[in-house]
């Protein structure tokens, strides 16, 4: 079946919840037509970079019910679709109270939270904050109907006339998710898109806070005048803030392989209106249990795959984002030796600039 997505690339101001929500609105208010469903970033609303747990304390959300909760749920009614949002989630669990989860939730058109995800893979930050790992580290994904008729008042047949609405299995995972555990894990052991692969997902979702190579947290203490010099040019590009980049055209070729290699070649320049070429092509990689290769033997139960990896933008502190929000298809049709958009069997539908706030509409193809 035929879904259309919307991705929304924030650039949430740490602890300033209505001012981010005010921003989304303002994107949201772009869009042109009706969307199947909407993604926005990890930790969307509050900002992402809290130093402690009393830093974060006061914008933790009660599962499924806060403020991420009810904005997501407004949205899926206002523009009749689902919505996927991240956010801090605290709740009592193993046996404690006041557990810290980073969390997404999904809610359908008619605003009511389907499903709650937790993050399984924690990042350095999120240790930071006091989070807890997903204690569930199977990636299990939901089924959901994707089909909108099932959701109003009186529901005519599917499209097979059996009165039978199709399923589709959706899945998520949160950033961190999509690299080894902890990185200590062997490279190629794929935990959470060979779970996808294996529990048979066709769309896979995932919020992001996706730092970029460049980000001065990534590098030594001891960074060279060069890459001092290159984070005052990205604190001085966000201390203004530029106009979004509405990117609602199918024909766009927003992400081309040879303006990756170009970019490659360059150093990866910062480009705010250019993905991070290489982000982009090192999320494909890490989804290659769906590549058509001549080293992946798994045999393809599918047709047709879609990844939503929505990404936020900006800086906190010392961490610059890589933005870069893709919508990517794979389609089981032969590939060859590439692990990139040059391999035929995986395209980029469409890319945001790494420094560009704004929203990227795709239609995909699911099984």
């Amino acid at each position: 079946m035929k879904v259309k997505i919307a991705c929304v690339q924030l650039n949430p101001k740490l602890g300033q919840v209505e001012r981010n929500i005010v921003r989304a609105r303002q994107l949201l208010a772009q869009l042109k037509g009706e969307v199947d469903l909407i993604v926005f970033p990890e930790l969307a609303l509050t900002g992402y970079k809290f130093e402690s747990r009393s830093a974060i304390e006061p914008f933790l959300e009660p599962t499924s019910a806060g403020v991420s909760a009810q904005f997501a749920a407004d949205v899926s009614r206002q523009y009749r679709c689902f919505t996927v949002i991240g956010y801090p989630e605290r709740t009592q669990d193993l046996g404690r109270s006041d557990v810290i989860y980073n969390s997404a939730l999904l809610t359908n058109p008619v605003g009511r939270v389907v499903h709650n995800y937790r993050k399984t893979f924690l990042y350095e930050a999120d240790e930071d904050f006091g989070c807890t790992e997903n204690p569930s580290r199977t990636f299990e994904p939901v089924e959901v109907i994707l089909d909108k008729r099932y959701y109003s008042a009186d529901p005519s047949p599917s499209p097979d006339g059996s009165g039978d609405f199709k399923r589709t299995s959706v899945n998520f995972g949160i950033c961190m998710d999509l690299n080894p555990y902890k990185f200590e894990a062997p490279f190629n052991k794929f935990e959470f898109s060979l779970a996808s692969f294996a529990r048979r997902a066709t769309l896979i979702v995932c919020p992001m806070a996706w730092l970029s190579p460049a980000s001065p947290s990534l590098t030594d203490e001891t960074a060279d005048e060069k890459a001092r010099a290159a984070h005052i040019i990205h604190e001085r590009f966000f201390a203004n803030e530029a106009a979004p980049t509405i990117d609602l055209d199918p024909s766009s070729r927003s992400f081309r392989p040879e303006d990756a290699e170009a970019h490659e070649r360059s150093g990866r320049p910062f480009v705010p209106s250019q993905p991070e070429y290489s982000t982009v092509n090192y999320w494909i990689l890490r989804f290659f249990p769906f590549l058509n290769h001549p080293r992946n033997e798994l045999p393809k139960h599918y047709s047709n795959v879609a990844v939503v990896a929505c990404n936020r933008t900006g800086l906190e502190s010392d961490v610059l984002y890589a933005g870069s929000s893709s919508i990517i298809q794979f389609r089981n049709v032969p590939g060859n030796t590439h692990i990139t958009t040059r391999n035929p069997s995986v395209s980029v539908e469409g890319a945001l600039g790494q420094g560009a706030e704004g929203i990227l509409v795709r239609e995909v193809e699911v099984d």
